[in-house]
């Protein structure tokens, strides 16, 4: 999951693992709940894995159901300042692309 989100997964791609993560996640509770007594399961670790599921299912509820938003522009978007990586938007003489050999952009 955590992957799908760092390269900017497809929209219905999350939402599909989000389903399967719900599912797995169902079935351990299930399995706490069931084997409490058996496996000698402490009361506060299926309270929290109760907690978890629910978040998660939130979680679910919103990446299937919500269409992602466009992006809100940004002050440059607004201003669009001038590129200075070209010769004509760099001044000659004493400036700040000035090295001891000239304007590396003019040339």
């Amino acid at each position: 999951m955590g992957d799908a989100v760092k390269a900017h997964a497809e929209h219905k791609q999350v939402c599909a693992l989000m389903n399967n993560f719900v599912t797995a996640e169902s079935s351990v509770v299930k399995f706490l709940e069931n084997n409490k007594l058996l496996c000698g399961i402490p009361d506060q670790v299926i309270t929290n894995a109760k907690a978890n599921h629910e978040k998660s299912l939130k979680f679910r509820t919103v990446a299937c159901t919500e269409e992602p938003k466009p992006k809100a522009p940004t002050l440059s978007d607004a201003i669009k300042p001038p590129s200075v990586d070209t010769a004509k938007n760099t001044k000659t003489g004493r400036g700040t692309f000035d090295t001891l050999t000239g304007n590396p952009l003019a040339r």
